[in-house]
């Protein structure tokens, strides 16, 4: 049984390697080395675990994600050997122990959960999987760690869809360090983002659509429910012009991300069709990097177009 699944799991690290989801060789070695099904057990059949699906642990509150989204959030959160890296979301302890087996050692895993019935099975499949060294809390994970003297952490990955950044958060990361997330760009709408911390807070989007459960805690800040409208009437706007983009186009969020530069540079409500002119107007500049700036609750408050 232990030989079809270690086949199993070397063919699901090969077929992500072949299709470009994981580059990092450190990034595929842990997904042929740590055991899935493990972390499955008793939830779907072991060989269903090296399926490239999510499989819900308890719902709506928290999920084990597709492999392929891990890889990509993994591959993106930039991870080096020796690391100190914060999640938030153990669920059953599998992505904890991908980054553990990426920096190194597990000891430098930090892993929050607000579900506390999920953690003593996470404990033991981190156990039982050989990484029992990693530090697992019970915790409101917008609120960060919950002991100080571990602070600050060098990256932080957020395992739920947030419209927002937790302050807390962003707080316990360090100068010069990095966070990745699922950010809800209005309705139906998240995509991957890098938010770096260096004189500021900024995000690189990532085109690369997905779906998570709710991040929920006190760390968050109220919703902006202008804001939130805003977003989901300019992304119908986009969809009535750009049906032909394929969702994971960059050049369908370079579009995006220039309306929403317009939309908060000008301090108001503006038609689709107002701001789908003047990017007609303006040549076309969806090229190029794009990055989010945010303030101090969290939310986005600025775009800015990095050429290259």
């Amino acid at each position: 049984m232990e030989e079809k699944m270690d086949s199993l799991r070397r063919q699901m690290a090969q077929e992500l390697l072949g299709r470009g989801v994981i580059k990092d060789p450190r990034i595929g070695r842990a997904f042929a080395r740590v055991p899935r099904h493990i972390f499955l057990e008793g939830v779907i059949p072991p060989e269903q675990a090296y399926f490239d699906q999510a499989v819900m642990l308890k719902y709506p509150c928290s999920s084990v994600s597709q492999p392929q989204v891990m890889a990509s959030m993994l591959e993106i959160l930039d991870l080096q050997p020796g690391m100190k890296v914060l999640e938030i979301g153990t669920a059953s302890g599998y992505n904890a122990a991908l980054l553990a087996e990426i920096v190194g050692d597990p000891e430098l895993i930090y892993s929050v959960e607000r579900e506390k019935d999920l953690i003593p099975t996470a404990r033991e499949n981190l156990e039982r999987s050989g990484y029992g060294e990693v530090n697992v809390a019970a915790g409101d994970g917008t609120l960060g760690w919950p002991h100080r003297e571990e602070v600050p952490f060098e990256r932080i990955i957020i395992t739920a869809q947030t419209p927002s950044l937790p302050p807390p958060l962003t707080d316990q990361l360090k100068e010069g360090g990095k966070m990745v997330l699922p950010l809800v760009l209005g309705e139906d709408i998240t995509l991957l983002v890098r938010v770096e911390k260096e004189d500021g807070l900024w995000g690189r989007v990532f085109p690369c659509p997905v779906s998570f459960v709710t991040l929920r805690g006190q760390g968050l800040q109220q919703k902006k429910k202008t804001w939130e409208r805003q977003l989901s009437g300019l992304w119908r706007g986009i969809q009535r012009y750009c049906r032909s983009f394929p969702l994971d186009s960059p050049r369908l969020w370079g579009v995006f991300l220039f309306l929403l530069k317009e939309l908060l540079e000008h301090k108001k409500t503006e038609r689709p069709e107002v701001l789908w002119s003047r990017w007609q107007a303006e040549g076309r500049p969806e090229t190029g990097e794009w990055l989010l700036e945010f303030d101090r609750e969290g939310f986005i408050s600025g775009v800015m177009r990095r050429e290259g």
